[in-house]
């Protein structure tokens, strides 16, 4: 569209007849038009934003070596750059890196990603990941949908129904805290992942899953 709007410049400028004494003088007056429009052009590709398809649907896998998204694995850089490679762009941002992290929030999937800010700038680094079972006022906006992928972590399947017993025989190696300090979250963690689930009074419910790196994490 940007660029449209540069050629139909020029081919407006080449249709103007001109006389060769006029031709100096016109090369004055239309100078600065031409350079807006090559401003305009500039900005148009600064600000764009390229658009990444979304797959049709999500697998996680979560073990010792991190976090795969559809059988590729998610090196451990987590940059937004290789998330969106693999889950698409997030349908809405909200959030700014001047106040806090910007969270890239997928409908479809229910999943939203928390980027973290440098310098009051989008650093383009994936700091968690969180996947919604349960809806739930958290204090940042939700995703329309819950997660309805499949989440894997060892060799057992995750919904909204499992139970932290349930967690805790699929985490095997994992290291984990619990207990009256943590209310109803449960911490898994391993050299690199580390993983908070919250569940609901009952502890019958998981409402969501949040992973990180253990880089950026002090485990409890």
């Amino acid at each position: 569209m940007c660029a449209l709007f540069f050629v139909n410049i020029i081919r407006i400028v080449s249709l103007i007849p001109v006389k060769s004494s006029q031709l100096q003088p016109m090369k004055r007056s239309i100078r600065p038009l031409v350079i807006l429009s090559f401003l305009f052009l500039f900005s148009c590709h600064s600000v764009h934003k390229i658009v990444v398809p979304q797959p049709s649907y999500l697998s996680i896998s979560l073990d010792s070596r991190g976090m795969a998204v559809n059988g590729s694995l998610i090196p451990n850089s987590w940059t937004l750059k290789d998330f969106e490679a693999a889950m698409g762009t997030a349908d809405s941002i909200s959030g700014t890196a001047k106040t806090g992290n910007v969270v890239h929030i997928y409908n479809k999937f229910g999943v939203i990603m928390f980027e973290t800010p440098l310098n009051k700038k989008p650093s383009g680094i994936i700091k968690e990941v969180m996947f919604m079972f349960t809806p739930e006022d958290n204090g940042f906006d939700q995703p329309r949908n819950m997660f309805s992928g499949e989440l894997t972590i060892g060799s057992g399947k995750i919904s909204k129904n499992t139970t932290p017993e349930k967690l805790k025989a699929q985490f095997v190696n994992w290291k984990h805290c619990d207990g009256p300090s943590m209310g109803h979250w449960y911490e898994f963690y391993n050299d690199n992942l580390f993983i908070y689930c919250a569940f609901n009074d009952s502890d019958n419910q998981l409402i969501w899953i949040d992973v990180g790196l253990m880089a950026n994490h002090s485990p409890c």
